[in-house]
């Protein structure tokens, strides 16, 4: 067996392809980025990659035969077609067997050929691959907010959820006037003080392209808790059994719930009556919430005491 390899730079053909052409027939296909291509050549004649301009970018090229074909070596001065420019190439034969495989300094946009002479090779089964770059992309993608408050909540450390329309890109978020920083989904903001803020992403795609308009989300933190006061209703002692209290919330819009002597709190509103209450004492509470749920932490509490004289 004899093998030996050379390191060159040269010169070739090149192009965006989806067929490859061996001497005189043809195998077309869809041009796929990276794609394998398959064939036999017999006879002379050359191999010619022709790829067609749908965007995409080739960077490079491999082609191997199967071992033990019938080649003769080739010089390489013979080997590449002069056109486009090649950076590195190799090629090795061993035992009937080549391989050729090169590199491009710039990767190949430009519609044309690249060709490959096939000398003194007969009955070869050979496999070519390219690598290449998908197509330009300059689409930006699309931000959507999935989830997270909009107008009032009573969490001052909100978490959003956000999707992009391509897959494989990056976030950058930020609150309010701040910067744009790196996040991921679902993000989670630091303490923010009770008040109107603003939540903004921006996606990007792989091909580097920025949503110019990031998907924006305004909501108020409140995280008061309203207070509650008994506008009206017994207090020490009476002798009315079916007392009637009247309260209200510090805060419009609230609900409340009541209990009498310790019992399951009920909701309520006001006012609020009890029918045959007992003799003795008894304790009546009541307990606003406001409209994002932040609830009374100390219950308004009245005492009083039924008696029969």
């Amino acid at each position: 067996m004899s093998a030996f390899g050379s390191k060159a730079r040269g010169l070739a053909t090149c192009s965006l392809a989806a067929a490859l052409i061996v001497g005189v027939s043809s195998a077309r296909a869809n041009h796929i980025p990276g794609a394998l291509y398959n064939g036999t050549h017999s006879g002379g004649g050359s191999v010619e990659f022709r790829l067609s301009p749908d965007g995409a970018t080739v960077t490079g090229f491999t082609i191997v035969t199967d071992p033990g074909s019938s080649c003769f070596f080739v010089p390489l001065g013979r080997l590449i077609v002069p056109d486009v420019p090649i950076g590195d190439f190799f090629f090795s034969y061993s035992n009937g067997a080549f391989s050729l495989s090169g590199s491009f300094p710039a990767p190949q946009t430009a519609a044309g050929t690249f060709t490959f002479p096939n000398y003194g090779c007969n009955n070869v089964n050979w496999t070519a691959r390219t690598t290449a770059s998908p197509p330009n992309d300059t689409t930006p993608p699309d931000t959507t907010i999935a989830a997270g408050p909009s107008g009032p909540t009573n969490k001052n450390a909100p978490t959003f959820t956000f999707t992009s329309t391509e897959s494989g890109g990056t976030f950058e978020c930020r609150i309010d006037d701040g910067a744009f920083v790196a996040c991921s989904s679902p993000f989670k903001t630091a303490s923010l003080t009770d008040g109107s803020h603003t939540f903004e992403v921006k996606a990007t795609d792989k091909a580097g392209n920025h949503d110019a308009s990031p998907a924006l989300r305004t909501f108020d933190v409140d995280t008061t808790a309203p207070e509650t006061t008994i506008k009206a209703g017994p207090t020490g002692k009476t002798t009315n059994r079916t007392p009637r209290f009247a309260f209200r919330s510090s805060e419009a819009g609230s609900t409340f719930r009541c209990r009498l002597d310790g019992r399951r709190w009920v909701a309520c509103g006001s006012p609020k009556q009890y029918a045959r209450t007992s003799a003795g004492r008894h304790v009546f509470d009541v307990q606003a919430s406001d409209s994002v749920g932040n609830r009374d932490p100390s219950p308004a509490h009245r005492p009083f005491t039924v008696v029969t004289h």
